[in-house]
């Protein structure tokens, strides 16, 4: 695997100052130009660059090309320049490139190294620098420290994601109960107008015929006697079922009532329930009264019989 050649670096007043500056503007870009690491560890990213060009100035940070194995190619960060090292009395600066990978800080970053022509196959120093040991360790400390922050606040996130989720879930449930009740009180209203569209209408033909068979008559006229009965079971008969209709227009009115809240529901229910049993047994005397009717039209006919066989 091989780097691409380094680009030019531009020449900052400070390795640290270029490096936060650039870091910046490299990190907080979105869309098509982002680079591709994951936002949580973007931090943790710029505060190590920052962290290296502090300790070695002569590494700068940049973004370039690079081309994995297989193929890929990819816009990643990097920090392009030299490394300074003692060796055998002599120091060196060598050139180096540092790249950092997609899944950085959890894969390790991959360094390229060119080292001059009089230094390849030299035995490297023996000891090394105590204060490399030091930032060595301080940085992996701290990569410790970020991953066991991470991994604390992980289950809290999870938790409050799910409690989200479920709230999600009741309010989507509650809304479907809702929108079913707003529709079924729509059709029940709709239901509701054409029974009063017809109440409406019935009660214009009754008025209608009322005031079509009372021109003429005496203002003092009674109801009572505005019809005459055949006979004393004809005249049950209808005093029986003008009492049926009359029940049955009081229950309705009752029903009326209680959808409007009106009426309380106990009081409502005690005066249904004897109305009911009034308007039964005006049906069950009705009944008995035509019952009587069919049998007295029987014996009428009965009495005529001879009459027509003579």
């Amino acid at each position: 695997m091989a780097p691409p050649p380094p680009s030019p670096s531009p020449s900052p007043a400070s390795g640290a100052q270029y490096a936060h500056q650039f870091l910046n503007t490299a990190l907080s870009q979105r869309g098509p130009s982002a680079l591709p690491y994951a936002e949580d560890v973007k931090w943790l990213i710029r505060n190590h660059l920052v962290a290296l060009a502090d300790a070695f100035p002569s590494l700068h940070p940049k973004a370039a090309l690079f081309t994995h194995n297989d193929g890929r190619a990819a816009h990643l960060l990097q920090a392009d320049g030299t490394i300074p090292i003692h060796h055998a009395g002599a120091s060196y600066n060598l050139p180096a490139v540092l790249w950092l990978p997609e899944p950085y800080p959890r894969s390790p970053p991959l360094v390229f190294l060119s080292p001059t022509r009089d230094m390849l196959a030299a035995r490297p120093p023996p000891t090394e620098d105590p204060a490399e040991v030091y930032k060595r360790n301080a940085i992996a400390k701290l990569v410790d420290m970020a991953y066991a922050d991470a991994a604390t606040l992980r289950p809290v996130r999870e938790a409050e994601v799910d409690t989200l989720f479920a709230m999600q879930a009741t309010l989507r449930s509650r809304g479907e109960v809702v929108s079913d009740g707003v529709r079924k009180m729509g059709e029940e209203k709709e239901a509701l107008e054409r029974r009063l569209q017809d109440v409406m209408m019935a009660t214009d033909l009754m008025e209608a015929w009322v005031m079509e068979n009372t021109k003429g008559a005496a203002g003092d006229t009674e109801a009572d006697e505005a019809i005459e009965t055949a006979d004393v079971l004809s005249k049950q008969m209808l005093e029986c079922t003008a009492a049926d209709l009359a029940l049955e227009d009081t229950i309705y009115a009752l029903d009326k009532a209680i959808q409007e809240g009106s009426v309380p529901f106990d009081g409502y229910l005690r005066s249904v329930r004897a109305l009911a049993r009034e308007q039964f047994f005006q049906r069950v005397l009705s009944t008995k009264v035509n019952k009587a009717q069919q049998q007295a039209q029987v014996a009428r006919m009965a009495a005529r019989a001879p009459q027509y066989a003579s």
